[in-house]
């Protein structure tokens, strides 16, 4: 009986201590739950835009509470704690005044000028064309002549071998074969000055053929520093632009987007304008892309050679039609610069960079 008695009572204070716990980790958790957010919720502050992280009362005599409010009001007067302000998109008024814009008269003569070369480059393929079908003509007829000279030669030959196996012949045909001697003497003399020009023909043949293997001679480079070495040491050779297929033309301008600086030399301008010359008016929109990176970087290099030469810029920049024909002889850094950005500006279309 005492240790069933026992058993018993070992339960009940298992059980009761169990609800005893229960209640206690309820409230605990009340009192949690209830104080989750306590400090951090609510409305922003006017500020600082942020949530208060300490409840600062302002009648608290507590010198914490002192200490963080002081920090607070130093805050509000220094303002150490704003956010920086973002950046403009336009430049300021300093330096919007140094950007100046590319006359009217240049462009217009950049532009009028490219388009006369595009199409002198076009109609030139036409004549040469044409010239080599006249020359071929010409070749045959003179050929046609001097077959037919031969064969009258022949023939005058043979009556002078008949003439002196006869032997026996009148003073009446001595003196018609002396007026054939005589006849016959303008003919050689003709034939002489067509034999030279025969020769001269196979000269001047033989000098173009030699042109024509030095220009065979210079491949098309492979590679990005084979294009460097020939652009910046030599100028660009002639109708060697029309060997160029478009994607290598393409390629180029990509080239020309990472060398393009004023330090550049006169060939390399040179190759570049050529370059424009030879590129094709149908471009794709990523060709176009291609192309307005090349415009964004002259830009950029025009707008940085403003700044170091000073703001009275405008005498300069401004360069009339007449002036235009100049620079394109003697290319220097800064036209050739302004000369990229009037192409990719207004033939290409590309007017935001010419603001």
């Amino acid at each position: 009986m005492v240790a069933s008695s026992s058993r018993g009572g070992y339960f009940v204070f298992r059980t009761m201590k169990r609800q005893s716990d229960r209640e206690d980790n309820g409230t605990k958790r009340s009192k949690g739950e209830s104080s989750i957010g306590k400090y951090t919720q609510g409305p922003l502050d006017h500020v600082f835009g942020q949530h208060a992280a300490f409840p600062i009362q302002e009648n608290a005599q507590d010198p914490v509470y002192e200490y963080l409010a002081g920090v607070r009001r130093e805050a509000e007067c220094t303002g150490v704690f704003f956010a920086p302000k973002k950046a403009t998109a336009r430049p300021p008024e300093q330096e919007r005044a140094r950007a100046i814009p590319l006359g009217a008269a240049f462009i217009e003569g950049v532009v009028s000028q490219l388009v006369a070369e595009k199409a002198e480059n076009g109609s030139s393929e036409q004549e040469i064309q044409v010239s080599v079908e006249s020359d071929e003509s010409e070749q045959e007829d003179e050929e046609q002549n001097e077959l037919e000279d031969q064969d009258g030669e022949s023939e005058d030959q043979d009556g002078e071998s008949e003439d002196q196996d006869g032997g026996s012949e009148d003073q009446e045909q001595d003196e018609m074969e002396d007026q054939e001697q005589d006849e016959d003497q303008p003919k050689d003399e003709s034939q002489g000055d067509q034999s030279s020009r025969h020769v001269s023909q196979s000269d001047d043949a033989v000098s173009d053929a030699q042109e024509a293997e030095q220009e065979d001679l210079m491949q098309v480079p492979q590679s990005a520093n084979a294009w460097r070495t020939l652009v910046f040491s030599s100028p660009p050779p002639k109708d060697f632009f029309a060997r160029l297929e478009h994607p290598t033309v393409i390629k180029l301008v990509v080239y020309f987007t990472r060398w393009l600086s004023p330090s550049m030399p006169a060939s390399a301008s040179e190759w570049l304008w050529q370059v424009f010359v030879r590129l094709d008016c149908g471009l794709v929109h990523t060709e176009l892309a291609i192309v307005r990176d090349l415009g964004l970087k002259a830009k950029k290099l025009r707008l940085k050679h403003q700044e170091q030469k000073g703001s009275d810029q405008e005498g300069e920049s401004k360069i009339t039609t007449e002036d235009c024909s100049d620079v394109r002889e003697n290319p220097g850094p800064s036209e050739t610069i302004d000369r990229v950005l009037a192409v990719v500006g207004s033939y290409y279309g590309q007017r935001d960079l010419l603001e």
